[in-house]
């Protein structure tokens, strides 16, 4: 194949808009206590949603010490959502901790991450509270 014949974005056809109703993700911080949070994430995690997982995780560490971050309902989990994890483990190595990471989490989180990150615990994770 030659650079000439590769399709340009106006040969495939109109555009599709981004919705984020296609793109499944949502994210809560849950006070535990007044010390620690849970940060509930679900869906796709990816480099279109990753800036708000970076916010919720902000969020929680601006108002608590303790950091718990439920993976447990996560589809897709890309590198990018890995960098920001890791790199909120790394500001608090003894306070923030993953909770029962899903599968997709797990192959990523696996790749990079300390074993003191995970709480791979075989609970629900609604029994956090």
């Amino acid at each position: 194949m030659t650079l000439d014949s590769l399709r340009t974005r106006t040969d495939l056809g109109p555009a599709v808009a981004f919705h984020p109703a296609k793109w499944s993700f949502a994210i809560s911080v849950e006070p535990v206590t007044e010390t620690h949070a849970l940060v509930r994430v679900r869906g796709d995690v990816d480099m279109v949603t990753a800036p708000r997982l970076l916010a919720g995780i902000n969020e929680a560490i601006a108002d608590h010490t303790d950091i718990t971050v439920d993976l447990s309902d996560v589809n897709f989990f890309s590198c990018a959502a890995a960098e920001i994890v890791l790199a909120a483990y790394a500001r608090r190595p003894d306070s923030f901790r993953i909770l029962a990471p899903s599968r997709a989490a797990r192959r990523v989180l696996d790749l990079f991450a300390d074993d003191r990150l995970i709480y791979d615990i075989g609970v629900d994770a609604a029994a956090v509270h």
